[in-house]
């Protein structure tokens, strides 16, 4: 499954024990655990899940009265992932979707896709103009607000550009980075849009040094401060070893208060061979999370 792929080496003594023994994750030690496709896990990844699964269990003690206490404005996590279908709305045209506390496509080019037909595997993807999607949040209080999306570099060999010497392989992205903005009105949207299409947007790459020489220096796609409420969203995975596979990454976009909220996504060329370029996919998302919670215990939300 290319959702719980990325998920591998998470689980208990087995990719988990080799970084354990080698300070960090190796080229090998992950692909033992994979299919000869590199994209889904074999034999051994799949024992290696079952057994720590086991070991959970019998390990486990049964609370009788589990209940810690209340979530606190609780969360709401969206996928279309599997079905290419958004929750908590049957209709997707006219104004029904105002009443629901789920995404939906507002304007812009994006359209929900099945991006891998032999898996069954669908994605809104967000082209190259962006795109603005609806958001209703019934809550009280401000969420932090989280994509789930798909990541994918390019394998590379020694000496192409963006080499990461480091971790040997590419960074050549098959995504591309985007930025996002939030607002609760029409208006502060269109203000949003018309600020970034006149250049007044510019990047702030201390978060994100790795992309530094793969995002358009032009006016026109830089990219935002670290006090603006502008977000940039990287499309490499934080795990360095696991990016020349097909996995999701999940990342905080911003911030949904109460009522209607509009957010526009624009992605952004990136520099090969010294030209702006557009990337060989569209910014495919698979799922949303809004987490009340996460503001509620001091944590910035899921990503």
């Amino acid at each position: 499954d290319v959702g719980d792929v990325g998920d591998v080496g998470d689980v208990g003594d087995g990719v988990s024990g080799c970084k354990e023994k080698t300070g960090e994750y190796t080229q090998e030690a992950i692909f033992d655990f994979y299919a000869v496709d590199r994209h889904h896990i074999n034999a051994k990844g799949h024992a290696l899940i079952k057994a720590d699964i086991d070991k959970f269990i019998s390990q486990g003690r049964i609370i009788l009265c589990p209940k810690l206490g209340s979530w606190n404005g609780g969360d709401e996590c969206g996928s279309w992932f599997l079905n290419g279908r958004l929750p908590g709305s049957s209709d997707n045209d006219g104004d029904s979707h105002r009443d629901n506390d789920c995404l939906q496509i507002f304007k812009g080019d994006a359209v929900m896709n099945k991006f891998d037909v032999n898996h069954q595997k669908y994605a809104i993807e967000v082209g190259n103009a962006g795109a603005v999607f609806h958001y209703h949040y019934s809550g009280s209080i401000d969420a932090p607000f989280s994509f789930q999306f798909m990541t994918k570099c390019e394998a590379g060999t020694e000496g192409e550009e963006n080499y990461d010497e480091r971790n040997q392989l590419s960074l050549l992205t098959l995504y591309p980075p985007i930025l996002v903005k939030i607002e609760q009105t029409e208006k502060l949207l269109e203000a949003a849009m018309m600020s970034y299409s006149q250049g007044n947007i510019r990047v702030d790459f201390t978060k994100d040094f790795e992309l530094s020489g793969q995002i358009e220096t032009s006016s026109r796609s830089g990219l935002v401060s670290s006090s603006s409420d502008w977000s940039f969203v990287s499309p490499l995975s934080r795990q360095c070893n696991r990016r020349q596979y097909h996995i999701t990454e999940t990342r905080l976009v911003g911030t949904l208060k109460p009522g209607t909220n509009y957010i526009y996504v624009q992605p952004i060329s990136i520099i090969r061979k010294g030209k702006a370029t557009n990337t060989s996919n569209p910014f495919r998302i698979v799922a949303c999370i809004t987490c009340a919670a996460c503001s509620q215990f001091g944590s910035h939300g899921v990503g």
